[in-house]
């Protein structure tokens, strides 16, 4: 049996509806979180309720009156939450979605990947029936070695903050990474155009080349349509401030987007299945 000291951080608004499964699923876990806080997001319903009535810490802050997914709020509401983590001092630190409903194994399963190697500092499973990448966790359901949070801060507030994490990791020498293991959504995600906005808005923040945006905006054409990729160009064209990591990542893009020009053949099999993953 894995030993470790896991915190859960779960940002929520108005979830009342989904927030008793997730909760469910996480205190069920073979390696059980020592602390479960939901950082209450000025819900109109009784999701703190919920959350009290399900054993969690309750966070209550104030209703911003705007949609506030893919904005930094989201990163200042999570950081409310990590900051009361912090206090335990915890092995680990996971962030949830107040709609994810997790495996029994989930936890023990995530640590066990960090006790393999001590180079990795964040991990993930992945939605089940979505598309991932092997080097990127997913922002929910994301657990994060405590000792990479005190290194790298809490997350910043802007645009891409849910990214920045993973390329600071690289930067740093650190290594991030998906594990095979499916979750369940409760919900879809949400495909509110002004969200392919701001994600327009955090690759203009983290440094993204241009070549990366428009293969973005081709791959978003496809998957949701005209109107969501126009808003990410948008975004990705509107003056926004660049993190400290910004060289690093169009550097980054720039060898492989070197690599796919060497190999022609590489980057036509790596566009066919990308394609596959939006279709």
């Amino acid at each position: 049996m894995v030993e470790a000291k896991v915190c859960v951080v779960i940002p929520a608004k108005n979830s009342a509806r989904y927030l008793a499964a997730t909760l469910s699923s996480l205190k069920d876990q073979s390696l059980k979180p020592c602390l479960i806080v939901v950082v209450d997001d000025g819900s109109s319903d009784n999701t703190a309720e919920v959350a009290e009535r399900c054993g969690a810490k309750v966070i209550r802050l104030p209703d911003v009156g705007y949609y506030a997914t893919g904005t930094p709020h989201i990163a200042k509401v999570i950081n409310t939450g990590l900051r009361e983590c912090l206090k335990f001092n915890p092995d680990f630190v996971m962030i949830a979605g107040s709609d994810d409903v997790f495996p029994r194994s989930y936890v023990e399963v995530m640590v066990r990947e960090f006790i393999r190697d001590d180079k990795l500092v964040m991990v993930s499973g992945y939605v089940a029936g979505e598309a991932w990448k092997a080097k990127v966790p997913r922002g929910g359901g994301r657990v994060i070695r405590t000792s990479y949070i005190k290194k790298a801060g809490l997350y910043p507030l802007n645009y891409g903050w849910e990214s920045y994490l993973v390329f600071k990791a690289w930067s740093l020498g650190f290594k991030t990474k998906v594990v095979p293991v499916p979750f369940i959504s409760q919900r879809p995600a949400s495909r509110n155009p002004i969200k392919f906005y701001f994600l327009g808005k955090g690759m203009r923040a983290l440094g993204y080349t241009l070549p990366y945006a428009l293969s973005r905006f081709m791959l978003t054409l496809i998957s949701s349509g005209r109107a969501n990729a126009v808003q990410i160009i948008r975004g990705y064209f509107t003056e926004t401030p660049r993190f400290d990591i910004a060289s690093y990542v169009k550097a980054l893009q720039a060898a492989t987007l070197a690599v796919y020009l060497l190999k022609p053949t590489f980057l036509i099999k790596t566009l066919c299945r990308r394609l596959m993953l939006h279709l």
